[in-house]
């Protein structure tokens, strides 16, 4: 329990400082881990956050930022959803 209530803190406090468009990206970040790596290492409140942002976003923006982030994973892990899922599960776990 703790560990959600730290998590929901985090995201909490790390949304309120975040751009719109910051909180897209996390948002489709956290969706595609959720389709793409092990979803058990993702807190509920993250997932929660991400069905948010995403059901509340311009469609357009989301498909624009759901197509820059697979572009991402592309370049930046050659296609290797392995390493992209590593970096994923690093980047939810701070």
């Amino acid at each position: 329990m703790l560990l959600v209530t730290v998590s929901a803190a985090l995201l909490a406090a790390a949304a309120v400082e975040q751009s719109n468009d910051e909180k897209l990206l996390l948002a489709a970040w956290i969706e595609w881990g959720a389709a793409h790596c092990n979803v058990s290492e993702i807190p509920a409140l993250n997932i929660m956050f991400a069905n948010t942002v995403i059901g509340g976003s311009d469609k357009e923006a989301v498909d624009a930022v759901r197509l820059r982030l697979l572009e991402w994973v592309k370049v930046a892990h050659h296609g290797d959803e392995a390493s992209a899922c590593k970096e994923f599960a690093d980047s939810i776990r701070k």
